[in-house]
């Protein structure tokens, strides 16, 4: 991978073995704090102890370290073959609800707000 233009050369994730949640972080250095603070902050923290990057980067490449979240956002809310659902549905219970969606909204949207 190339050095992005912060340079970040490394991504650090993990995905949940059933939902495929996946969390990421880039990582400028590879440092056992990085990974401590990772798994503390994006797994321990958020959950509990027990509970397509290329696409979405400018042409220069350089830019990755600041596109990671939409890369997330796209793996997260689409349909997995071996579960028929979303992560994020699996995770949260409900569909994520779409950037459009927000804009324009839908009946389903509207219900959901209540």
């Amino acid at each position: 991978m190339t050095k992005s233009s912060g340079g970040h050369l490394y991504i650090l994730a993990r995905t949940d073995y059933f939902s495929k949640w996946a969390e990421a972080v880039t990582l400028k250095k590879v440092k056992k704090e990085n990974v401590a603070d990772f798994i503390r902050t994006n797994i321990i923290y958020r959950y509990g102890v027990p509970s397509l990057l290329n696409k979405v980067v400018a042409k220069s490449k350089r830019d990755w370290h600041e596109r990671i979240g939409e890369a997330l956002w796209a793996y997260r809310t689409t349909v997995r073959t071996p579960t028929q659902s979303t992560p994020y549905t699996l995770v949260y219970g409900v569909e994520a609800v779409l950037p459009l969606e927000q804009q324009i909204p839908s009946l389903r949207i509207e219900i959901q707000e209540g």
